[in-house]
């Protein structure tokens, strides 16, 4: 997985996305988990992987589950600490990257990673081998919910450049992205450039590359099956009763570890 949200990216990231729907977002999660799980959430245990700063766990967590999250990023679990703190509620935090994560040591009922963190998973051996670990973090039984970009939309509707901006009273945030693919490789190199200026000031100038890789629907159930998952839901995001559609950009997927026996 490629090295990034690190330093000031992680600073900046909450207000980067301050107006995304998380709370919406952890409901269409747990309306799932409670249709496949045949249960209420509350109660569950649950992991976030690539959990960032924490903005889905803390949803999850506010909704009685019993959550935690890991991150490679130090940065970002500083921010998820901070953000657990603030919304008064408590979680254990690791430091582990998405392929290492079962060196948590436990077990949970629902596994998830949002906002296609999947993607971060170039290449064949980086999925297997968080596959791998998700299916060493679920109890029998357990559910792995995440959402990732189909490639089928990338190849026909990506935008080479993107400009995003938020103002904060006296702040503006811009963030410009440029994204150049290799359809060969089926990945997507996106390079950000953040500027951070406080009225005539700039406080702060920065730039990363984000490498991902976008999957195809039947590739995904190919790896999952592979690696001892059903695949019991998929659907659009946020539409947890939709259907696919070819063009959809993010979808969801619902796939459940073995039971025992």
């Amino acid at each position: 997985m490629t090295q990034a949200f690190d330093a000031q990216y992680s600073s900046y990231y909450d207000l980067l996305y301050r107006d995304k729907d998380y709370g919406g977002e952890a409901d269409f999660v747990l309306r799932l988990v409670e249709r496949h799980a045949e249960r209420s959430a509350r109660g569950l245990s649950l992991v976030d992987l690539a959990c960032g700063t924490g903005r889905h766990a803390v949803e999850f967590a506010r909704r009685g589950l019993r959550v935690a999250g890991s991150d490679q990023s130090q940065g970002m679990l500083r921010r998820a600490a901070e953000n657990f703190a603030r919304a008064n509620l408590t979680a254990e935090l690791f430091p582990f990257p998405f392929q290492g994560a079962d060196t948590i040591g436990k077990t949970y009922s629902v596994v998830t990673a949002m906002f296609s963190t999947v993607n971060y998973l170039t290449t064949y051996r980086d999925l297997s081998r968080a596959l791998h670990a998700v299916g060493r973090l679920l109890e029998p039984g357990g559910l792995f919910v995440f959402d990732f970009w189909n490639g089928n939309a990338v190849l026909d509707g990506y935008s080479p450049v993107r400009v995003k901006e938020i103002h904060d009273g006296d702040r503006r945030l811009l963030r410009t992205s440029e994204t150049t693919l290799d359809r060969i490789r089926q990945t997507a190199r996106v390079h950000f450039h953040v500027v951070l200026s406080d009225g005539n000031r700039i406080v702060a100038d920065f730039e990363e590359d984000h490498d991902l890789r976008y999957y195809f629907p039947q590739e995904m159930v190919d790896f999952l099956e592979l690696h001892g998952f059903e695949v019991v839901q998929r659907c659009p995001f946020m539409q947890p009763d939709a259907q696919l559609t070819p063009l959809e950009w993010n979808l969801t997927y619902v796939a459940r570890w073995p039971a025992r026996g």
